[in-house]
């Protein structure tokens, strides 16, 4: 089956949407889980740099529904500014992963009081995520400023997104 030119940008239409969705949704939750909010507190920087990490699978569709939403209508300029936020991105995720380490180990005998065991696994799970959410961002932005050639640039031929052709 073919789309039409007009079919597949509804398509790709409907994926910007579904990622602003998906964005506010996961934003909108992550700010209620975090109110009230006390960055002072050391429990509440830790819990909350968790429950960031949590939302990063969600945010990882979100984030490739958009790319792939830009690819699909020819915005070699959404592509590129989706890699400046992942810049960004990377370096907030890198300061947090910082604090949330620093963090851990000053609570560490606090809740392994509470929870034995249960609090350094959770702590690895986090840590592990957060660097692969580092390395993530870094390269697609790496990804979004290398291949910014724009509309006119022909698809390699080992290209599996397949657009007009």
């Amino acid at each position: 089956m073919t789309l039409s030119s007009t079919q597949a940008r509804y398509v790709f239409s409907a994926l910007y949407a579904a990622a602003a969705l998906i964005l506010v949704d996961q934003l909108g939750e992550l700010l209620v889980s975090l109110h009230p909010f006390h960055p002072e507190a050391v429990q509440w920087r830790f819990g909350a740099y968790g429950l960031v990490l949590g939302r990063t699978t969600t945010l990882l569709i979100a984030d490739v529904t958009v790319v792939l939403a830009a690819l699909g209508l020819g915005h070699p300029r959404v592509v590129q500014a989706w890699g400046v936020v992942h810049l960004v991105l990377g370096a907030v995720l890198l300061l947090g992963l910082m604090g949330f380490v620093l963090d851990a180990v000053q609570l560490r005998r606090e809740l392994a009081a509470r929870t034995p065991g249960g609090v350094v696994v959770q702590a690895a799970r986090a840590l592990v995520i957060g660097l692969l959410a580092v390395v993530y961002c870094i390269w697609a932005a790496w990804a979004a400023i290398r291949g910014r050639g724009g509309p006119g640039q022909a698809a390699p031929k080992d290209s599996l997104l397949v657009v007009g052709r």
